[in-house]
């Protein structure tokens, strides 16, 4: 696998990354796909250059020529296809190239109300003692929606007029000769998987060699955190198939809360196993991977030469056991 130092940037690993993957599996055709954020003009030209790969890229549509725009807006030339609109074209300024463009109402609501959300916040500050501009220029998803002037700051209605019109379009560039627009919008929106295993693998499972100062350490925390991506895809999969699905953070709330204590019998001196109260998404999971739900408490079998020390201030004198 390949690691890449911290600060390299996304897009510059890209080229990186695939060579080395052809060489390794030789590789003889395969489609890149990947979202807007990784369209830099050195991917696309690698991407373009290669005999070997086509690609399904996110297109910035809002990057488009003005005088194109008028192509993006005309819903009347858009075909049904599934809950979206699509239209599919010749990209107006990539030679070779076709553009889709996708129309999607669900998508223009979430468009909508995020932006309106926003705004509340925008409106909220301007109300209050933070209407400064200093305020605002720094975070650039609020300041194309302010006006500064002065030393004030107010909204910029024509900025929020012109942001609707791009509620629910979206495009795709793609050097496919063949593929219908609907199975390249398909393989687009795959890519939602692979987002979900980054912060995954990001937040759930803090994929952050910070604190590993040498090459083999960070590799081996990286393939450590890997590993456990798979197991936890995995254990979704078996969920889903039993029938019983659960999120990601449903499984990591169930997990941390099945543990167990070993108790010793203060005048017997046996041995007991005794279960935390599992909730029940816990045993969905037990049995989905085959495991046993066992009794919440068990006698243990005896060992030789084991020897036990009670420590803590809590014992339950009642029961007459003790904590190790």
């Amino acid at each position: 696998y390949e690691v890449f130092a911290g600060n390299t940037g996304e897009t510059k690993t890209l080229r990186t990354a695939l060579e080395n993957l052809s060489k390794k599996f030789n590789v003889v055709r395969a489609t890149i796909v990947c979202d807007r954020g990784m369209l830099s003009k050195d991917n696309l030209e690698f991407a373009q250059s290669s005999t070997e790969m086509n690609y399904i890229i996110g297109e910035k549509l809002r990057k488009l020529p003005a005088k194109h725009h008028d192509l993006v807006f005309d819903k009347s030339s858009y075909t049904a296809s599934g809950e979206v609109l699509i239209k599919d074209i010749e990209h107006p300024t990539r030679a070779g190239a076709r553009l889709v463009l996708i129309y999607s109402e669900s998508r223009a609501k979430k468009d909508k109300q995020d932006r309106e959300r926003l705004l509340k916040k925008i409106q909220k500050k301007l109300k209050g003692k933070e209407n400064e501009p200093k305020v605002f220029i720094s975070n650039a998803g609020v300041k194309k929606y302010v006006l500064t002037k002065g030393g004030t700051a107010t909204l910029n209605l024509e900025a929020i007029a012109k942001d609707e019109k791009w509620d629910g379009f979206f495009g795709i560039v793609t050097d496919h000769k063949t593929l219908s627009s609907a199975n390249i919008l398909s393989q687009y929106r795959g890519l939602w998987q692979v987002e979900a295993a980054f912060r995954l693998t990001k937040h759930n499972l803090s994929t952050r060699p910070i604190f590993h100062w040498t090459p083999h350490r960070i590799k081996a925390h990286i393939s450590i955190c890997f590993q456990a991506l798979v197991l936890e895809r995995h254990l979704e999969v078996r969920l889903k198939k039993s029938g019983q699905p659960l999120t990601t953070q449903n499984i990591h709330d169930a997990l941390s809360k099945c543990q167990k204590v070993i108790l010793q019998d203060r005048r017997s001196f046996r041995l007991y196993e005794v279960d935390s109260n599992k909730p029940p998404e816990a045993k969905q999971i037990y049995e989905a991977v085959g495991l046993t739900w066992r009794k919440p408490t068990r006698e243990l079998p005896r060992t030789k030469g084991l020897v036990v020390s009670s420590v803590g201030s809590v014992r339950p004198q009642a029961m007459g056991i003790a904590p190790l």
